[in-house]
C-alpha cells in the first residue's frame, strides 16, 4: 500500500500515525481516569522513578550534541574559511553547554523526589555524559557526507527540538499551571513542602492561562508550603517525557552515520526512542510527578513537531520530502565551501 511507503525525511509516515492513534487513546482514557490511575500506582519513593527524576534528561538532551556534531563535521574542514570553522566550533560548544546546564540542575536533584547530589556532582555527571555524547556522535558520522546535507539535516533536527523545548517548558506549563499528584497527596518533610490536598485536582484542559491557581496566594505565599513551591504546579505537559522523546531525531542523525543498512536502522532508532520514552513516561507517573495525560501530551507534541519541522525545512530548501541521500541535496546547490 502506498500509505506505508510515504516518508517524511527518514521517517515512515505510518510510524507517526500509529503513535498518534495510541497517544490520543491514552489522552482520552486519562481524561476520565487520570486521578484513579495515579492513586493505583504512585509510589514517590520508587527507586527507578527517583533515578529518572535525576538523570532522565541526560539522554534526551544529547540530541543537542548530536546536532552540534553534524555542524562540527560540516564546517571544521581544511578548505573552509576561518569564520566557518569558528561557527563549526562555537555552535556545537553552545549546544553542549545548554545541554549540560539543564541536565546538571536535574542531576543535582530535588530533595525527597530524586537522588539529591551536590551541585558540582550534577555538573560533573552532565558534563561527562554530554561531552561524551558529542565525541561519540562525531565519531559515528560518515565524513564523506556533503556539508550541505549535514547542515540541512541539523537545521531540521534543531527546529523540532527547539520548538518542543520552548513550547512545553516555557509556554504550555505556564498556560495550564496544573498541580502534580504528589504535591496534592504527599507531605515532603525532607524539603519542607506540605501536601496541598486532592481538592486542588485539576483536569488537563482546565487552564489558568499564565495566572497561578486562585488558591496560590493564600496557601503558598502565606507560608503553608515553604520549599520548591514553584514546581508544584508544573504537571502538564511532562518536561521529562518531552525531553526523552526529543531523541526521536536519532533517525535523522543515523542518515549521516556510518551505518550501512540505514533502511532498518531508521526503524530501530525510532522504535527504541518510543520505547525509551514510554519507560520514562511510566516512571514519571509512578513517582507521582505527572498524570497519564501529561506524559501522553508531551509525546504527542514531539511526534507532531519533529515531522513538521522536517517538512518545513524541506520546503525552504526546495526539497519537500527532505530526501535522505546526497544527490537530492546536491541538486539544490553546491556544497558549502
Amino acid at each position: 500500500m502506498k500509505f506505508f511507503e510515504k516518508k517524511i525525511g527518514p521517517f515512515k509516515l505510518w510510524w507517526f500515525v500509529a503513535s498518534w492513534a495510541v497517544l490520543l487513546i491514552l489522552i482520552i482514557v486519562g481524561s476520565f481516569a487520570d486521578l484513579a490511575i495515579s492513586e493505583a500506582i504512585v509510589n514517590p519513593n520508587n527507586f527507578l522513578g527517583k533515578t529518572c527524576e535525576s538523570f532522565g534528561y541526560l539522554f534526551g538532551f544529547s540530541a543537542l550534541p548530536a546536532i552540534g556534531s553534524m555542524i562540527f563535521v560540516a564546517l571544521v574542514k581544511k578548505e573552509n574559511k576561518w569564520w566557518q570553522k569558528l561557527l563549526g566550533i562555537g555552535i556545537p560548544a553552545f549546544f553542549i553547554i545548554v545541554a549540560i546546564y539543564f541536565c546538571a540542575d536535574e542531576a543535582a536533584g530535588h530533595a525527597g523526589y530524586s537522588w539529591a547530589l551536590p551541585t558540582w556532582a550534577g555538573y560533573l555527571i552532565a558534563s561527562v555524559f554530554e561531552i561524551g555524547a558529542f565525541v561519540g556522535y562525531t565519531a559515528l558520522i560518515d565524513k564523506s557526507i556533503k556539508s550541505k546535507e549535514l547542515i540541512v539535516k541539523s537545521i531540521a533536527m534543531f527546529a523540532g527540538v527547539f520548538v518542543c523545548m520552548i513550547l512545553i517548558t516555557f509556554i504550555l506549563k505556564k498556560i495550564a499551571y496544573r498541580p502534580r499528584y504528589r504535591a496534592m497527596v504527599y507531605d515532603n518533610a525532607q524539603n519542607g513542602t506540605l501536601a496541598i490536598g486532592l481538592n486542588k485536582y485539576q483536569n488537563w484542559w482546565e487552564w489558568n492561562f499564565f495566572h497561578k491557581p486562585a488558591w496560590w496566594d493564600t496557601e503558598i505565599t502565606m507560608g503553608h508550603i515553604t520549599a520548591e513551591s514553584k514546581d508544584l504546579i508544573k504537571s502538564w505537559p511532562s518536561g521529562h517525557t518531552n525531553t526523552a522523546s526529543l531523541i526521536i531525531v536519532l533517525p535523522t542523525f543515523m542518515s549521516v552515520s556510518l551505518a550501512r543498512n540505514k533502511k532498518h536502522v531508521y526503524g530501530i532508532a525510532f522504535g527504541a526512542t518510543m520505547f525509551y520514552t514510554a519507560v520514562v513516561a511510566y516512571l514519571r507517573i509512578r513517582i507521582g510527578a505527572h498524570f497519564l495525560t501529561d506524559v501522553a501530551w508531551a509525546m504527542l507534541l514531539t511526534t507532531l513537531m519533529v515531522p513538521a519541522s522536517h517538512y518545513i525545512v524541506g520546503l525552504i530548501f526546495k526539497n519537500p520530502s527532505l530526501e535522505y541521500r546526497e544527490a537530492a541535496l546536491e541538486a539544490n546547490g553546491e556544497e558549502l565551501q
